[in-house]
């Protein structure tokens, strides 16, 4: 379990969120992933970094890279059939309990796992600070100290089962109602001390192995095409190496995209394919060194995670958990808050109330999404 005081709440951010050193790529990742680089040809390049078949990324078996598959989460993997829902992050981060979102995060590597997931597409971080926000249900809640614990401990849960996490959506993502439109304007200061100190703890304690660009714009710019977030903060700042991806049809411009720092266009290529990038390559708008970039980026994940090297599906493990199960419930348990009657203050008379019941959509069935 963790605590802060106010008195201390601001030493703890700095200290405790990114003590731990970045995990840098290894030098015989790097020297693989440039090996199968090497024997891409610039269109096999540019296929790759658009999606395939809704939760794909394309394999190219001449070089000996497989079909990468995603689930959708944040709360259990939630394609290919009934899996564990594990508590929404909210409820997560009211347990206050580093170690129970790791086993969380591990429960849902290991769903994920049974159903041969390379990348989960979780945990969801952004500060709850709309409250008419649809996705709030799932993020960690207004404190950045908290949730950047909650996060990187679900991360790590996650990533020991060989399984990358998605951390999203990067960033400002304060409403669903016209996503695709809505501008988040931040100052520099607010960004840096509230909306991305989840983030930055995601990428050097727990090295996250992707990031998910969210609909909206922030301070005018889409986040797909935000070089300043993207390239100049996450990955030359904080040292990010993993995949950029865009949330689903959250790209606008190919080109844009391709020189604001985004990696994979994510459910297709609708904007970064050969139509788009192939004449911008010609004409110098695009450099074939950002496209490796985006390669490279996604072989490395690849490398890092063994998925050039065994079979992602681990059919030693039931898609039915009853582990998982135990954890979601003690993580449902652990959430709850209890609220002392003082002053009689709720209309609710102990010695003559006997059962309450729930009654609407909220009673049943389960609801585990939001909207």
């Amino acid at each position: 379990m963790i605590s802060a005081t106010p008195a201390v709440f601001t030493l703890y951010v700095c200290a405790a969120l990114f003590a731990a050193p970045l995990m840098a790529a290894s030098i015989d990742t790097e020297k693989r992933v440039q090996d199968i680089l090497s024997r891409m040809t610039t269109e096999e390049k540019v296929d790759l970094i658009g999606g395939v078949e809704g939760f794909y990324i394309r394999a190219i078996p001449r070089v000996g890279l497989p079909k990468l598959k995603m689930s959708d989460g944040p709360i259990g993997a939630r394609n290919d059939g009934p899996a564990t829902t594990m508590a929404g992050g909210i409820a997560l981060a009211a347990t206050w309990n580093p170690a129970l979102a790791e086993r969380v995060g591990g429960a849902i590597g290991t769903d994920a796992r049974s159903r041969g997931v390379h990348f989960m597409l979780g945990p969801g971080v952004n500060i709850y600070v709309a409250p008419m926000n649809g996705r709030n249900f799932e993020y960690f809640g207004e404190d950045p100290f908290l949730g950047g614990r909650i996060a990187t401990s679900y991360i790590e849960g996650m990533q020991k089962l060989g399984v990358s996490a998605t951390i999203k959506h990067f960033m400002g993502n304060n409403s669903e109602f016209d996503r695709h439109n809505v501008d988040a304007i931040i100052d520099e200061r607010a960004m840096r001390e509230i909306y991305l100190p989840i983030f930055e703890a995601a990428v050097k304690r727990a090295h996250v192995g992707a990031i998910m660009d969210s609909y909206n714009l922030t301070n005018g710019q889409h986040l797909t095409e935000s070089a300043h977030l993207n390239t100049e903060i996450a990955k030359q700042t904080w040292g990010f190496d993993g995949v950029m991806m865009s949330d689903w049809w959250a790209t606008y411009d190919g080109v844009a995209a391709a020189n604001g720092g985004m990696d994979l266009e994510m459910p297709a290529g609708d904007h970064m394919n050969r139509a788009t990038l192939l004449p911008a390559i010609e004409k110098g708008q695009v450099s074939l060194a950002a496209i490796d970039d985006k390669v490279r980026r996604i072989l490395r994940v690849a490398v890092r995670f063994g998925w050039l090297d065994r079979e992602q599906t681990d059919v030693s493990i039931p898609r039915y958990s009853a582990a998982g199960a135990l954890v979601a419930l003690q993580a449902a348990r652990e959430s709850m808050v209890l609220l002392k009657n003082d002053g009689n203050l709720l209309p609710i008379d102990s010695s003559a109330v006997k059962t309450i019941a729930v009654i609407g959509p909220n009673a049943y069935p389960p609801v585990p999404n939001a909207g």
